[in-house]
């Protein structure tokens, strides 16, 4: 997967046939600085292109440019594993969490954790209401899900 932002000050060459001068000039409706996945044959990848299409219309653009990075490797994950946003399981949502927070070789802080959870958070949110999922692939018991960070067991004195 690649990552690429929307940048309108690039223009199709002088020589371009009618469809890339097409597609040069379709591209004028998404919003300067836009993230932009793309899968291996360089189409992007929905429902990524929604989400980050509303995001980026309320959200500081240094804001949207952590989201993207966030969103990449969170979905260059799922994809390693064979899977995408839509049919990933609470298995895999807990082994990215490990992946990122414990058994990583240098653990991601706390603050940087919950960053790429708004992001998680927010691609499923949208893929509820737009009726590509019918619930989150994680459970949730009270204020505790797979998107929180493992418990620790503490030793007693």
């Amino acid at each position: 997967m690649q990552l690429r932002f929307v940048d309108h000050t690039l223009s199709a060459p002088a020589n371009a046939d009618e469809r890339t001068r097409e597609v040069y000039s379709r591209a004028r409706s998404l919003p300067e600085g836009m993230p932009v996945i793309l899968d291996n044959r360089w189409r992007p990848v929905e429902p990524w292109l929604t989400y980050f299409r509303i995001v980026t219309a309320s959200t500081a653009q240094s804001t949207v440019r952590n989201y993207a990075y966030d969103a990449l490797r969170f979905a260059s994950f799922l994809d390693a594993r064979g899977t995408d946003v839509v049919h990933a399981s609470d298995d895999d949502i807990v082994a990215y969490r490990d992946s990122r927070v414990s058994s990583a070789e240098r653990p991601v802080s706390p603050a940087t954790w919950q960053r790429e959870v708004v992001v998680i958070r927010g691609i499923y949110q949208l893929l509820l209401q737009t009726g590509q999922i019918r619930r989150e692939p994680w459970i949730t018991i009270g204020r505790s899900s797979a998107l929180r960070s493992p418990w620790r067991m503490e030793r007693l004195p």
